[in-house]
């Protein structure tokens, strides 16, 4: 996906669907970070606690 985003900023400088690539390229991680969260918070809370 990078690497077809990086071929229409090279073959048609930029433009609108430039941003729309970039959107629907962040929205998987950002999917999956939001319906992970829990875990993610409760791995860094436990991982922090000394004892």
């Amino acid at each position: 996906m990078t690497a077809a985003i990086a071929n229409l900023v090279n073959s048609l400088d930029g433009g609108w669907y430039l941003g729309a690539a970039a959107l629907v390229s962040m929205a998987l991680p950002l999917a999956v970070f939001s319906g992970l969260q829990c875990y993610f918070v409760r791995g860094i809370v436990g991982g922090a606690v000394k004892g």
